[in-house]
């Protein structure tokens, strides 16, 4: 699934040693860097409570610990909205209704709705192909540029794995719902990922590959998710990554603050929630760490650069002809994992 960052992995036992928190302090498990730092040092000294953060590097760390029980060490936990409600329909996740009615009025309703009565909106954002300028003579502008690649990037395509994204963004490149279950929409997916097949140096993140290989990378057009050309820029040294949604449209990805299940929930970790929802300090977050933020108060607070990035907000146009994530039974999974599994071979 996502992978917005790749840092150095957490050793999960690390976090468990240190038991319950007291009403002062407020455990959050999320990625690294993802919430500006002179806010929680604002809202410490304003409240006196006390915030710490654990980081994770995928969501299968991150599922992990949640799936495993131990996640009752933490206060609030960042998760995408398609885990999100799978994880609240186990029973893990606290219901947050309450909190999301309070906020109804600054929060974007589509948001909301795709974290559902047990998240509480955070960032969202897109899939997309990260490419080099530098490297690219066509224009990127469509899916299809993925698997049928100009000449240019033939041998240099660093495509995802992933069941779903794979897929996915193989039936948007043939104008088909992303989440088709149709036999006849996967048979023509299935087609064009092998087609694409000559021209694949690597199955895996672009971003995991750029870290790899750095400066050495062959890479010059992958599979991406908002704000990942960045982090691929640094690591290979490339300053010419850019991003595109391409004009088919594409799957819109949101990620929640949720509670996990304990024994009660952590007045102070609701307050930070609150906190950070503020129209003024979540535009000052959105600005720190520069993805969209949910909060339709604060957009008018941010800068001009910011509100008009197309990398962050693409064109009303592009977003109609986009859908958010959603889950897929066993049957879809399986299908998706045997179509990825035949192309690799």
């Amino acid at each position: 699934m996502l992978i917005k960052k790749s840092y150095q992995n957490i050793i999960l036992a690390g976090i468990f040693t240190s038991g319950v928190t007291t009403a002062n302090e407020i455990n959050i498990y999320n990625w690294e860097g993802y919430i500006d730092q002179k806010i929680i040092q604002d809202f410490e000294n304003q409240t006196g409570h006390t915030i710490t953060i654990d980081t994770y590097d995928s969501d299968s760390i991150r599922d992990e610990v949640i799936n495993s029980g131990r996640a009752y060490v933490f206060d609030l936990i960042l998760l995408d909205s398609w885990t999100l409600k799978s994880m609240g329909e186990k029973g893990l996740l606290y219901d947050l209704s309450h909190v999301s009615n309070e906020l109804s009025s600054v929060i974007d309703v589509s948001r909301q709705k795709d974290c559902g009565r047990f998240g509480l909106p955070y960032t969202w954002g897109t899939m997309g192909i990260a490419y080099r300028e530098s490297v690219a003579r066509t224009p990127i502008t469509s899916w299809m540029h993925l698997f049928n690649p100009p000449s240019e990037h033939h041998q240099r395509v660093v495509f995802s794995e992933d069941l779903v994204d794979g897929v996915a963004s193989a039936l948007l490149a043939s104008n088909l719902p992303p989440f088709s279950s149709s036999k006849n929409d996967l048979k023509t997916a299935y087609k064009l990922l092998q087609q694409q097949k000559p021209h694949v140096l690597s199955y895996e993140f672009g971003e995991s590959y750029g870290l790899i290989y750095g400066s050495a990378s062959q890479m010059s057009m992958t599979l991406a998710f908002t704000g990942e050309h960045y982090y691929i820029g640094e690591y290979t040294e490339q300053n010419d990554w850019q991003y595109v949604v391409p004009e088919e449209g594409t799957l819109i990805w949101t990620e929640c603050f949720a509670v996990p299940k304990s024994d009660n929930i952590n007045t102070a970790a609701i307050k930070f929630l609150k906190y950070l929802n503020q129209p003024d300090i979540a535009a000052r977050n959105a600005e720190s760490i520069w993805f969209a933020t949910p909060n339709t108060a604060a957009l008018p607070l941010t800068n001009q650069e910011y509100r008009q990035d197309i990398n962050i907000f693409p064109s009303a146009e592009i977003l109609s002809r986009s859908v958010p994530y959603q889950s897929l039974d066993g049957d879809a999974q399986l299908i998706r994992e045997k179509m990825i599994q035949a192309v690799k071979r």
